[in-house]
């Protein structure tokens, strides 16, 4: 047989977080200031529903793209945080096809978003909120609910 392995896996992880409720606010995706006082109660919740969006990159002509990097993140500005959970990047498959969300603990949280297509883009870059900024105009609103399954292809002008 093949090599063994313990514990969990990609593909066996099926449990996402969603949401840290802090004293009765939902900071699930923000930070957390401990400065002045320690929470006085913090709920962890995990479930196992999660979000999937997925899709297809083509040209004008329908022919796949597969040159670009697509960049998903989140609507409101509050979330854009170095190492946020809400903003994915992913390069599609020679076919033009891409998944920047699916099932375990990388899923995105249900919420707005916005997906761009980038020709370049610098490590960690898509943090940058001054680069987020400039795909706004161009990038495509897309909310997922709970649970959803969304597919949301993209031409390339």
């Amino acid at each position: 047989g093949g090599p063994l392995s313990f514990g969990p896996t990609a593909d066996t992880m099926t449990w996402s977080l969603q949401s840290v409720i802090v004293d009765g606010r939902d900071m699930t995706d923000l930070p957390i200031d401990l400065v002045n006082e320690p929470p006085k109660d913090v709920v962890v919740t995990y479930g196992d529903r999660f979000q999937e969006l997925s899709g297809r990159l083509q040209s004008q002509s329908g022919a796949p793209v597969s040159d670009y990097t697509m960049v998903v993140f989140p609507e409101d500005r509050a979330f854009w945080i170095q190492g946020s959970r809400r903003i994915v990047i992913a390069r599609p498959g020679t076919d033009g096809r891409f998944t920047v969300s699916g099932a375990g603990p990388t899923t995105l949280p249900p919420g707005r978003y916005l997906l761009a297509a980038v020709t370049d883009i610098n490590r960690d870059e898509q943090f940058d909120p001054a680069f987020l900024a400039q795909l706004v105009p161009a990038a495509v609103p897309i909310a997922l609910a709970p649970g959803e399954k969304k597919v949301q292809d993209l031409a390339i002008k």
